[in-house]
């Protein structure tokens, strides 16, 4: 496998990935991104909710990177209310949550 970097943007720190794979021929683009600054600033939204905020309609809930959100869009998670509840009550996704109630 040769892998390159093809993109870097640095507004949404994300870098974009070319593998090419001789044997079979095939290109792979992956994009990553880094969100450390997004896990670091919803754990302090998370922290700071007090037991008197009220919890109802147009609470911020969460913030995720675009990445993860068009990977959830293509899989069909984010037009299903119930599995995209799921999601963001599922442990393995603490850090896109900004509020540390169930949803």
């Amino acid at each position: 496998m040769i892998s390159k970097i093809f993109k870097k943007d640095p507004e949404t720190q994300t870098e974009t990935w070319h593998h090419y794979d001789p044997d079979t021929d095939k290109v792979t683009l992956e994009v990553r991104q880094v969100v450390d600054h997004i896990a670091e600033s919803n754990e302090a939204e998370r922290n700071s909710y007090s037991s008197f905020d009220k919890f109802g309609e147009m609470r911020k809930v969460a913030s995720i990177p675009l990445n993860v959100y068009y990977d959830l869009k293509r899989k069909g998670i984010i037009d299903d209310p119930a599995e995209f509840k799921k999601w963001l009550n599922s442990s393995e996704n603490k850090i896109f949550r900004t509020f540390p109630k169930t949803i």
